[in-house]
């Protein structure tokens, strides 16, 4: 995403403001920091690295986390997302089917850009994110180099590492300041805020830091302290900038190393004057307090950017929206880790333990006897051990022996199963649910409704995932609306990947509006948006087909809902090719029908074809 200051900064001391920055910032971090040892907990077992407290077996586990938050995910996935808009306008006005036109426009556009710049990608990560950290962030913004250089709009799934929210705010919707945190070689602050001058980036360089909390765990355990670029072969001074042709610029530094750049989204108080209702009636223009978001760019002890959002976006509001499994008034909410991770340790233990016991027994303990005349060399038990004791009155006990372990309890497994279904019951999914094949000989339909009745926590989260995609798709229609002021064609991408175009002109959804003195204005289009992911609908795909045949038996609903149920392939070529047959057939019968009444009329034609008196 790249930033461009468009109006001047203000006047201040920078020094100063950056020195308040760094207190906001510190305020967020320390309250966050309280929870980073569980993130770090709930990724490793996440990603099957915690070994159980067993020093014995250490790498006995059976991961039952990851297939349980894969699956869950997928199932809150597995139906399409799609965006209904509907314009705000006057249903009786000359220009409603214009609003009407538009709306549709835009909803296709939405849907569109969602398959073919992989949204549903970006949405996958932020519910990761959630299970995990317990809030999962998406971030709504117009892109500049998109289109071919028209741009367009993108969503992006942000790390709840890089973020760091006012302590106070209990949404985003109330949240005082938001703070993203990156680690930025200098080519690629340049990239993103081209406005920066060549000192800004030295200094940016020499003072900027380089701590890494904000970077979110991976699976690399060697990962460099300080990212930079490559050093091209055939540059001797380092990564090289080319111009145009005969034109190009001098090598840059020898070495990029990576500064931490903060994007700080602020809200501020402002004042505004509003116009007099009535002046006839004596009213007098009187000022109001309405906040105005604010972004500011800092590295080191330099600003590189201090912008307000309206100039960047055309909206007043930050680009982030935000999802928690479980809406309970607070910010960060509770992963769904927090409860799976202890059982996960549990289960992992009880397993170590009893792989522990089963090598003493395929390798037990040899217990030798001090003076027996055997030679030890000879028969050294490997790996196992062997422990000397002294030999007892008896000849036969003076020979060595295995040391039995103790065996096994019959509750071990017991155990471990009492885990796995509690992990289900945490997680609202049973066995069924994940895949398994239950026992007995359960029906069809039994499978199904066992399914729905445990998807109850899956539909609520679902809920929760619409309004969020219901914000985020407000935001990137705004966005769309506003910065598609250039002519284009957008090619939209149906469900079967057939594709159409359509031409949008300059400010194409802006709408005409009548005012209340008659006066016909253009204004940016006014909707209200529904999203759809499936909350309303059976979350069980045989559920969803079961639903659609006793809907075609009562006669309810069309061939169409059917076909879109069961995901038939290119759905619309199968319509025409039964509208065709069935056509045909039609025809067929009329032909039929026709050469028997003929027949039966002894080849004379019937009445009405007999020909008229002169014809």
């Amino acid at each position: 995403m790249t930033l461009i200051q468009v109006e001047p900064p203000p006047n201040y001391d920078e020094q100063e403001f950056i020195s308040r920055l760094r207190d906001v910032y510190s305020q967020a971090k320390e309250t966050k920091g309280s929870m980073l040892s569980e993130w770090k907990r709930n990724y490793r077992i996440t990603m099957n690295r915690a070994a159980p407290a067993v020093a014995a077996a250490p790498g006995t586990r059976a991961n039952e986390v990851f297939p349980t938050i894969d699956s869950r995910i997928g199932w809150m996935t597995d139906q399409e997302i799609q965006f209904s808009i509907t314009p705000a306008c006057d249903p009786f006005s000359m220009y409603s089917m214009v609003s009407d036109t538009l709306g549709e426009q835009l909803e296709s556009i939405l849907n569109s850009t969602m398959k073919s710049e992989g949204w549903d990608g970006e949405i996958q990560k932020m519910l990761w994110d959630a299970a995990m950290f317990g809030a999962g962030f998406l971030k709504c913004v117009w892109d500049a180099g998109l289109s071919d250089g028209l741009g367009n709009v993108a969503l992006k799934s942000t790390s709840p590492w890089c973020l760091y929210v006012d302590p106070y705010a209990t949404d985003l919707d109330d949240a005082q300041y938001i703070i993203e945190v990156h680690t930025m070689s200098p080519s690629e602050i340049e990239r993103r805020y081209p406005d920066t001058t060549a000192q800004m980036l030295h200094d940016s360089a020499v003072t900027g830091d380089t701590d890494r909390d904000h970077l979110p765990p991976n699976q690399v355990s060697n990962r460099q302290k300080n990212a930079g670029v490559l050093i091209p072969i055939d540059a001797g001074q380092g990564a090289t900038t080319w111009g145009a042709p005969g034109g190009a610029k001098k090598h840059t530094s020898s070495r990029q190393e990576g500064v931490n750049v903060y994007e700080f989204w602020l809200r501020e108080n402002y004042e505004e004057e509003i116009e007099p209702g009535d002046p006839t009636l004596g009213d007098e223009p009187r000022k109001v307090i309405i906040d105005q978001w604010r972004v500011v760019v800092m590295s080191g002890n330099r600003i590189l950017l201090d912008e307000l959002a309206e100039n960047l976006f055309h909206t007043n509001r930050h680009p982030y929206v935000r999802y928690v499994d479980v809406e309970t008034g607070e910010f960060w909410g509770s992963p769904i880790l927090r409860d799976l991770a202890p059982c996960q340790q549990a289960m992992n233990t009880l397993l170590a333990m009893g792989q522990n016991n089963i090598i003493y027994t395929g390798n037990p303990v040899v217990i030798g006897v001090k003076g027996s005349g055997a030679d030890r060399s000879t028969w050294t038990n490997k790996p196992g051990q062997i422990y000397d004791v002294n030999g007892g009155p008896g000849q036969g006990d003076n020979k060595p022996q295995w040391l039995n372990p103790p065996q096994l309890p019959s509750a071990l497994m017991q155990f471990v199963q009492f885990w796995r279904e509690e992990m289900e019951r945490i997680a609202g999914l049973s066995a069924t649910n994940r895949g398994e094949v239950p026992s007995g000989r359960a029906t069809d339909k039994q499978v199904s409704a066992g399914q729905e009745a445990g998807f109850i926590r899956i539909r609520s989260a679902i809920r929760n995932l619409e309004r969020t995609l219901r914000k985020a798709g407000e935001l990137l229609t705004n966005l769309v609306i506003i910065n598609y002021d250039t002519p284009r064609f957008v090619a939209i991408v149906g469900d079967e990947g057939e594709m159409s175009s359509i031409r949008l002109a300059a400010q194409h959804f802006y709408s005409p509006t009548e005012d209340h003195t008659g006066k016909v204005t253009f204004a940016p289009l006014r909707f209200t948006m529904m999203v759809n992911a499936g909350s309303s609908k059976p979350t069980s795909r045989a559920a969803r087909i079961q639903e659609a045949n006793i809907l075609k038996q009562m006669n309810v609903v069309d061939d169409q809902y059917v076909l879109q149920a069961y995901r038939v392939s290119h759905w619309k070529a199968v319509m025409q090719r039964k509208q065709q047959q069935e056509q045909m057939q039609l025809q067929l019968a009329q032909a039929q029908a026709a050469a028997g009444i003929a027949q039966k009329s002894g080849g004379k034609r019937p009445p009405s074809q007999a020909p008229k008196p002169g014809g």
